[in-house]
């Protein structure tokens, strides 16, 4: 288990401005708690309880200032969404000497942190300073800067509006009842209500509760009574329907004094006096309580219509500003791994090196205790920065102790050390464990698990069965690292990771996975179930048999401590996922199926090649550093593709276990080496994924002229097999000119290629050929950072293209007696040759082309939730024809030449998550009217264009389909179009008197062109246009799928890789068609399974799964294939196909794994 969780809420450190700004915002006013709940306690989410926010609101506050309260050295706002209020108050200290520094670094203040309920308000501030009603405080926390001294107080208080209040009404069916109600003791009253005067009256009272609030505090309006008071009659038409008995509780809660008079009944108005110009007000005072009800009513308003309230200030600038960190430089957050890092150091995600360090420094300051801690979170930061800080966290290893025992960290999760935890007996342990599990029960999982390795520390097994006994599903879960939903293979694999890697105790995996096993449906995934009960049952063996210490049980040569019988090699091997590998090993499979790869390895001399910059400078003269790195590590990465491929060519397994050299290599780049991370194999990351150009990866490994190295000795074919397992190595941005979102919430933007004096210093920076090979055999992390299929994908066939310049630059230095050229089938097989045309001019028919290279087609899905899209109008969404809004120019981009092997990438990313949208993988594919015409009269283009305008007219058509019509139910108000009428219409006073009454227009028809149409009519007219739109939709359709039916650019679907999950955590699998059997197979990890065209249509072809898709050109399929496994010949695999595909069931056969 990461050292990061061994810390987690459990240090005295403090937080950068920036970082506590970032806090107060989640509501995280405490920095280190042992409760979880209680360290997001004042999040937006958790203080609105179960009211619904608008759509797109997350977690967190959304702070607007007060601006009456405000002044000087004193912010009041409140949260737009759950109406809590928040003070900020700050002052500097009083000595006149305040040291420089770059940033406050705040802690709380000893004995400041208060909660507070009126028992306890009352009996600490007294009742002038705690009121339920004015000042309902219910949290009270002070920060200062461990520097300067620095202060800064924050009170937390209630709404002063109960949120029963605002449903009461907000009611819009209790409205009408009470409409109905009135109408039936006085019709008459009531007749001249029209539908559209109904709808308003009922929909309008917290627009005439702003407006009572306000009529309260100035002298605006119609003037009060003789008597100097304002009252609303009972009878008061507005009242009756929108308040009524029902709101009597809350008039009085505000104030007003209820009085009868001759025959009726009057609310008597509370007033205040104006306020002085320019004075702020009393933040206790009763003027102060107005203005807070009136802020949370105008924050409810603004959420549907914010054009009727003030523009709300936001607090933030006003706080960056009032705490010094508004000028801080910051930087786009780009790391990939766990936040906690930056928890830990108490720094924002968006810190730039100057302001790590200096978090890193002050952490250590004031929490020397943990400094090792500290420094794993600087180490996991920086290798994602520049070279400076990577220094910078050496140097802060070297002078940190080394930690001596793996037991530590667990010893210390409970707040004990080593030396003094083995003192204790077990119910001194047992108790400590308990605490934990009543403080912080979101991690109990944890706790399990710390207490599980002090058992096996202390070689108690009482301990250990503790650990592992009463877990229910949803912490089991929490043990295995997974979701409700994870497929049971994929939990199989995760748990047997993490027993191998030592990360998490046998028995408490074996129970988490015996809940699990007992609470998912067997038949949902027959595959995957067998699967997960095969390696339980083995997890379970090795339990049952084991010694006190599981972990120093025998590995066998499988290296995972289970032994391997023969299987039935009808299949191809499946490959075992390191952690975190499930893209990596779609992505190899996929190659594996691709012959003119498995062709290329056989042709490149692939021997070894000594890792040292100054020999490969001679190899390569005239070479700068980091081509010589990216020549020899794409050697490398074809070397190791070629090992693996002959395993599983060879291998009698079911499955074959990549080396994490592989891995490390797959992913490297020559440009950057950096110190490993790791991450959780429960929590992987996707990364930016992006469409390479070629002149970019023409770039980055330009032709090399080498010198023969003579005193080379001969080295073997491949690589020699290690069993031990190596760390990742970062992957950085390829370059790239595709801006593109899969499953990463943030657009990639271009990369540009460093050329000059930009590729001298990123070579300075790299590091030798000598540190990238050490990276490529560091063996403390097991699998990867999880990376986007399309990411590695580039890197993979970047690295493939370097090791072919490399072979043929020696050829031509003459270290290679052949004389036939090395053919390059990345450049030949997957890249397309575009041209984007631009109209130069809106005043005549000119247009620019510009000549493009690419080995993808971006394809990018609808954004609109649930529809459902075929190939051709997710791949016309990216080259049809679209208008520049500022400059009103056309640009479209059409295929100029094809290639044999044609990627397409539908991204799956977008601010609210994943896009869901499923897409129709048309097969066969014909891409005719998307190659570029040059003659515009030819039929051709004409076509094209037709085509363009069926996409945008059915566009149309479906924005108007899918326009929301506001329905009136228990939470609506107006909407926009009938609060603009409202508004401006006038407000008369009412028959009774009442000053406050908003009247509307009572007329039932509307005028249209000089003609009278009635609602009915409005309405038949209506249902008319919808019928005609559904017929031009049929009619629109019809016509795509005739232009588009046929043609002589014909592709056939090939690979399809699949994601299941959300954005930040999920899995990958990838289904490739067999053309010379028929078949489909699906390969999920070391589960291959077979299946037919109508069960591949039935779950990948229209599914919401696919994230990535390759297509062959009809005619070329020879180029792919699935490699026979060695001594088995076609018939017996066919034989087994048809065998498979006649069994019950009909269409899948799945072999043990």
């Amino acid at each position: 288990m990461p050292i990061i969780e061994a810390m987690d809420a459990r240090n005295n450190g403090g937080r950068l401005a920036a970082r506590l700004i970032e806090d107060w915002y989640q509501g995280t006013l405490q920095h280190h708690t042992q409760s979880e709940n209680e360290s997001r306690a004042q999040s937006c989410f958790r203080l609105r309880g179960t009211r619904p926010a608008p759509d797109g609101v997350g977690d967190d506050h959304d702070l607007i200032q007060v601006p009456s309260q405000t002044h000087g050295s004193v912010i009041s706002c409140l949260c737009r969404y759950c109406r809590y209020h928040f003070v900020f108050e700050w002052w500097s200290p009083s000595t006149a000497t305040v040291p420089a520094h770059h940033q406050h670094h705040f802690v709380i203040v000893g004995g400041s942190d208060e909660s507070f309920g009126q028992e306890t308000g009352e009996r600490v501030l007294g009742q002038e300073r705690w009121n339920k009603r004015t000042h309902p405080l219910l949290r009270l926390t002070r920060y200062q800067c461990t520097v300067c001294g620095f202060n800064v107080k924050l009170e937390v208080s209630a709404p002063r509006l109960d949120s029963r209040w605002i449903d009461i009404v907000t009611d819009v069916s209790r409205a009408r009842r009470n409409l109905k109600r009135a109408m039936a003791e006085d019709p008459a009253r009531f007749s001249g209500l029209s539908a559209d005067k109904i709808a308003k009256l009922v929909a309008g009272g917290l627009i005439t509760l702003n407006m009572y609030i306000t009529n309260i505090m100035s002298n605006d309006g119609n003037p009060p009574t003789s008597s100097g008071e304002k009252k609303i009659s009972e009878r008061n038409k507005t009242f009756m329907v929108q308040f009524g008995p029902e709101c009597e509780e809350l008039f009085f809660y505000l104030g007003f004094k209820k009085r009868h008079e001759a025959e009726d009944v009057y609310y008597i108005s509370p007033r205040e006096p104006p306020q002085d110009g320019g004075k702020t007000t009393d933040r206790q005072s009763e003027r102060a309580f107005f203005e807070n009800v009136k802020s949370e009513i105008q924050s409810v308003i603004h959420q549907p219509m914010p054009q009727l309230v003030t523009t709300p200030i936001p607090v933030r600038p006003g706080l960056e500003k009032a705490l010094g960190c508004a000028d801080i430089p910051k930087v786009p957050s780009r790391e990939k791994h766990d936040p906690h890092y930056f928890y830990l150091l108490g720094a924002s995600p968006s810190s730039s090196e100057e302001s790590l360090k200096w978090a890193y420094e002050r952490q250590v300051a004031v929490d020397p205790d943990y400094r090792r801690y500290y420094v794993e979170a600087l180490q996991n930061l920086a290798a994602y920065r520049d070279t400076e800080l990577q220094l910078f966290a050496i140097q802060a290893e070297e002078a940190t102790p080394l930690e001596k025992s793996v037991y530590d960290k667990d010893w210390e999760w409970f707040g004990l050390s080593r030396e003094q935890g083995r003192t204790w007996d077990n119910d001194r342990i047992v108790q400590r464990y308990k605490e934990y599990r009543d403080t912080s029960p979101t991690q109990r999982h944890f706790h399990r698990l710390h207490l599980a390795k002090i058992g096996r520390d202390l070689d108690r097994t009482a301990l250990v069965d503790l650990a592992a006994i009463d877990m229910d599903v949803v912490e089991a879960n929490d043990v295995l690292g997974i979701g409700p939903f994870t497929s049971l293979d994929y939990v199989a694999n995760a748990a047997m990771a993490s027993v191998n890697n030592n990360e998490k105790d046998l028995a408490v995996v074996v129970a988490a996975m015996n809940v699990v096993g007992d609470h998912h449906d067997h038949h949902e995934d027959p595959a995957a179930f067998m699967e997960f009960e095969r390696i339980s049952g083995q997890l379970t063996t090795l339990l049952n048999g084991e010694s006190h210490d599981p972990y120093l049980s025998g590995a066998s040569d499988n290296d995972q401590g289970f032994e391997t019988k023969t299987e039935d090699l009808t299949l191809p091997a499946g490959l075992v996922n390191l952690r975190n590998t499930c893209y990596l090993n779609s992505i190899l499979q996929y190659l594996y199926t691709v012959d003119v790869i498995r062709d290329l390895l056989q042709t490149l001399n692939l021997d070894t090649l000594e890792a040292s910059t100054e020999k490969m400078g001679e190899m390569l003269r005239g070479a700068e550093e980091v081509q010589r790195k990216e020549a020899w590590l794409g050697h490398e990465f074809a070397r190791e593709l070629k090992t693996l491929f002959h395993e599983m060519e060879e291998s009698t397994s079911s499955h074959v276990k990549p080396r994490q050299r592989l891995a490390n290599t797959a992913l490297a780049r020559a440009g950057k080496v950096s110190p490993t991370t790791e991450t959780k194999a429960t929590e992987p990351k996707a990364a930016d994924s992006k469409a390479t150009d070629s002149k970019a990866a023409d770039s980055a490994v330009p032709e090399l002229k080498i010198t023969r190295f003579t005193d080379a000795e001969p080295k073997p074919a491949l690589p020699p097999r290690h069993g031990e397992e190596t760390s990742a190595v970062e992957h950085v941005e390829t370059a790239s000119v595709s801006s593109s979102q899969t499953l990463v919430g943030e657009a990639a933007g271009g990369v540009t290629v460093a050329t000059g004096t930009e590729k001298k210093k990123e070579t300075e920076k790299a590091g030798s050929v000598e540190a990238l090979a050490k990276e490529l055999d560091q063996d403390e992390v097991k699998g990867t950072d999880q990376q986007d299929v399309d990411e590695a994908m580039g890197n993979i066939l970047e690295h493939l293209q370097a090791a072919v310049k490399l072979a043929r630059a020696r050829r031509s230095a003459g270290e290679e007696d052949e004389t036939e050229e090395i053919p390059d089938p990345v450049d030949n097989h997957f890249y397309s040759d575009f041209v984007m045309h631009s109209q130069t001019s809106t005043a005549g028919n000119e247009w620019s082309q510009r000549d493009d290279r690419n080995r993808l087609v971006m394809a990018p899905l609808h954004e609109t939730k649930g529809v459902k899209e075929d190939m051709y109008q997710v791949i016309g969404r990216g080259l049809d024809i679209q208008r520049n809004e500022e400059t009103k120019l056309m640009t479209y981009t059409a295929i100029k030449k094809p290639a044999d092997i044609l990627h397409f990438l539908f991204p799956r990313s977008r601010q609210d998550g994943k896009n869901e949208n499923p897409v129709e993988l048309n097969d066969p594919l014909y891409l005719d009217l998307f190659m570029d015409v040059e003659d515009k009269e030819d039929e051709r283009y004409k076509k094209k264009t037709r085509l363009w305008a069926i996409n945008r007219r059915s566009e149309e058509l479906r924005a108007e389909k899918n326009k929301v019509v506001p329905e009136t139910n228990s939470r609506d108000m107006l909407s926009e179009e009938e609060l603009e009428r409202f508004l401006s219409e006038d407000s008369p006073t009412d028959a009774d008197g009442d000053y406050e009454l908003v009247d509307v227009n009572e007329g039932t028809a509307k005028e249209l062109g000089g003609v009278t149409v009635t609602p009915e009519k409005l309405k038949e007219f209506d249902d008319w246009t919808r019928v005609d739109q559904a017929r031009e939709e049929d009619g629109l359709e019809k016509e795509r799928k005739e232009l588009l039916a046929s043609g002589d650019v014909e592709y056939r679907l090939h690979a399809v890789f699949c994601h299941r999950g959300s954005t930040g955590f999920g899995h990958y699998w990838v289904w490739i068609k067999d053309f010379e059997r028929g078949v489909w197979r699906k390969y999920n990890d070391n589960i291959v399974t077979i299946h037919s065209e109508e069960e591949f249509r039935r779950d990948a072809g229209c599914a919401p799964e696919p994230c990535w898709a390759a297509y062959v050109r009809a005619g070329k399929t020879g180029l792919v294939s699935i490699p026979l496994r060695k001594g088995v010949g076609k018939e017996v695999v066919e034989a087994k196909v048809k065998e498979a595909l006649a069994q019950k069931g009909g269409d899948t056969l799945m072999w043990d794994a």
